[in-house]
């Protein structure tokens, strides 16, 4: 189970800190407040949920790519062991699904979010940007922008999707023989 719980962290790790990059230099006073003002106009809660389920679909992913080398290399299994973890994949898959499901539950991801935006609109935006957007997101219509932005998005992925899939409709695609010369080649 340690090995496991191993790596579960290592693969956290990897999904947290890619790519890694280098400290900026620290925030104003005055930078970090206009920063604060305006995350208290946005839902940060729900940001933070959508979050851990991106990182909880991306952590799966990389699992279930990372797990069955994992459990070759595992020298406190024995090979009995892993025969029986290799041909249960989906149960394997499900108990470290919940494992990090359980760690992510005791990570203080609404502090994170909330620094990390801090940091990063005040990276990118004067105070005074700040401070009129955090002014906007408190009328009415910036509350209905904010309310309607996941809908919006949805709404543009989808139309955008469909509008590219017309246009790729018939373009020309190498068919397996044709990939197999060019890989001959």
């Amino acid at each position: 189970m340690k090995s496991v719980q191993v790596m579960c962290a290592a693969l956290l790790g990897a999904a947290l800190m890619s790519p890694v990059m280098a400290a900026d230099a620290p925030l104003s006073a005055e930078k970090r407040k206009a920063a604060q003002e305006l995350l208290a106009t946005l839902d940060v809660k729900r940001s933070t949920s959508q979050l851990k389920e991106l990182m909880f679909r991306q952590w799966m992913v990389a699992a279930s790519s990372a797990a069955p080398r994992a459990i070759k290399e595992d020298k406190s299994l024995t090979e009995e062991q892993k025969k029986k973890l290799m041909n249960n994949g989906e149960k394997v898959m499900k108990v470290m699904g919940d494992d990090f499901k359980a760690a992510l539950d005791k990570v203080d991801m609404n502090k994170i979010l909330e620094n990390a935006a801090s940091e990063a609109y005040a990276k990118n935006l004067t105070e005074q940007e700040m401070r009129e957007i955090a002014a906007f997101n408190s009328t009415a219509t910036g509350k209905k922008l904010q309310q309607l932005q996941p809908q919006i998005s949805a709404d543009a992925m989808k139309l955008a999707t469909e509008r590219a899939a017309e246009q790729l409709r018939g373009a020309k695609q190498t068919s397996f023989a044709d990939m197999v010369k060019k890989i001959d080649k």
